[in-house]
């Protein structure tokens, strides 16, 4: 009879362990969810007031320009809903076409970053600078406009 009470009392401690083991378990899960849904919440109010930031430029196209290597580099830079949405080579007669081709890289990084204050291209500096500072020249148009 003995061992029969014991085996029943370790019966009885393995099911309340298990249970309370479920329970941690089933405690954790829930604080996970509501840290995943304040996550998710926190995220969504801060791209909510991202987009309410007031861009400082009028939507539109403006066209830029500055001094490249060889004459002034022109790009044309589209406004929408006050993001950057497209840059586009004007002219760039004067530019050695290699070193240029490599420096319009920098036009995917300002669409990226929103901005020129992006690294040039190495190798390509004077290009870049010339591409950075006509887009620059356009923005302040566009900041004028508002």
């Amino acid at each position: 009879m003995h061992t029969f009470a014991v085996k029943a009392l370790n019966v009885v401690l393995v099911i309340s362990l298990v249970s309370a083991y479920h329970a941690v378990v089933s405690d954790r899960k829930a604080d996970e969810a509501a840290a995943k849904k304040q996550l998710a919440e926190q995220q969504a109010a801060m791209q909510e007031s991202e987009t309410e930031t007031e861009s400082p430029y009028a939507d539109g196209v403006y066209t830029g320009e500055a001094k490249g290597f060889g004459d002034p580099v022109k790009m044309e830079v589209t406004i929408a809903d006050g993001q950057i949405t497209d840059c586009t080579v004007v002219s760039a007669e004067k530019e050695d076409a290699a070193y240029f081709e490599a420096a319009q890289g920098v036009i995917d990084e300002i669409l990226e970053m929103q901005s020129t204050d992006v690294d040039v291209v190495s190798g390509a500096t004077f290009s870049s600078n010339g591409i950075l500072g006509a887009v620059e020249d356009a923005l302040g148009k566009a900041a004028q406009h508002e």
